[in-house]
């Protein structure tokens, strides 16, 4: 496996920081830890982040509070 630490450039680092303040809000929750240990399990076993889980989680929550309006 390769543990090279990857480069950008200057132009893409400020590209990333464009797309993070123009299309992303951070939000943030003081919850007991073992709800943190939850989350990080539930993303380990599905392969994807944190914050993936907590937006499919999101979504299905809300289509089945909102879509049957």
């Amino acid at each position: 496996m390769d543990t090279k630490k990857r480069v950008y450039s200057a132009a893409q680092k400020r590209a990333h920081e464009r797309y993070i303040a123009e299309k992303t809000t951070e939000v943030r929750a003081a919850l007991p830890k073992e709800y943190a240990i939850k989350l990080n399990k539930i993303a380990e076993k599905r392969g994807c982040s944190k914050a993936q889980v907590l937006k499919d989680m999101i979504d299905v929550t809300y289509s089945s509070e909102f879509d049957n309006e």
